[in-house]
């Protein structure tokens, strides 16, 4: 880990973030703590442990000499829905792809719990840039030149084969891209798209339900308008006014 993260840094990488857990005692960790700065973000487990007695809220931090020269630290946790597919934007106000956009310079808006976000994916598994461990290690020698230079890089596990859904995987969540692809989605990549959302505003936004049923009644109320004793033509052309107006009022009502 030392030699990846000092190799990263000489080839200009913005921000090193770890979607790697380092909550306990390992080999190699004195040198992997020294070689971070403040240019370096460490991974937060917050995990919910649910007994018949209670309910306990379980955060694992890095060991203090991870954070003793500047680098930060962020909950990488994330949260599925009933179904099991990953869908929601992460509320904490520390999580892993926020501290990583701010360490670089970014400012992303403030979480709002009272309206949760929906995380916008951009493609299947593999569908941002990644590189194996080995190329990591000795950039010069098997990437083009410059490759990291003002990237944000987040280091993680991710197998050569995707995971299929029914195997399911380790640190793999279902997106839903998963219902056309079969495969799960590495842990990192989908940090890797909360980031990109993060920085760039691209998450969704979720539609209070009185939006949402005052939105039902005025499609009822159109329709019932355009199949009314309208010509033919008249009746395709409102339709298509209709169909835009939706559109419309969709994209605005997800902003």
């Amino acid at each position: 880990m030392l030699f990846r993260s000092e190799a990263l840094r000489a080839e200009g990488a913005k921000v090193i973030g770890f979607d790697v857990m380092f909550g306990e005692p390992g080999q190699g960790d004195g040198e992997l703590a020294s070689a971070a700065g403040p240019d370096t973000v460490f991974a937060i487990d917050e995990s919910l442990i649910e007994t018949p007695q209670a309910s306990s809220l379980i955060r694992t931090e890095p060991l203090p000499e991870f954070t003793a020269f500047g680098a930060q630290a962020g909950v990488a946790s994330v949260h599925m829905d009933g179904d099991g597919v990953l869908r929601q934007m992460p509320s904490y106000p520390d999580s892993l792809p926020r501290m990583i956009a701010r360490v670089s310079g970014a400012k992303p808006a403030e979480p709002d719990n009272s309206r949760p976000r929906l995380i916008q994916y951009f493609g299947p598994a593999n569908s941002y840039p990644r590189v194996s461990y080995y190329q990591a290690l000795e950039p010069r020698k098997y990437l083009p030149p410059g490759y990291f230079k003002g990237k944000r890089v987040i280091i993680g596990y991710s197998l050569q084969a995707t995971p299929d859904v029914a195997a399911g995987a380790t640190d793999a969540f279902e997106t839903p891209y998963s219902a056309l692809t079969n495969a799960l989605t590495p842990g990192v990549e989908v940090q890797a798209t909360i980031l990109d959302n993060l920085i760039n505003g691209l998450s969704i936004g979720t539609v209070p339900f009185w939006l949402g049923f005052i939105a039902m009644l005025a499609g009822g109320a159109v329709a019932t308008l355009i199949s009314g004793g309208l010509k033919p033509l008249l009746r395709v052309s409102d339709l298509v006014l209709a169909l835009i107006g939706c559109i419309a009022l969709s994209w605005l009502m997800m902003r």
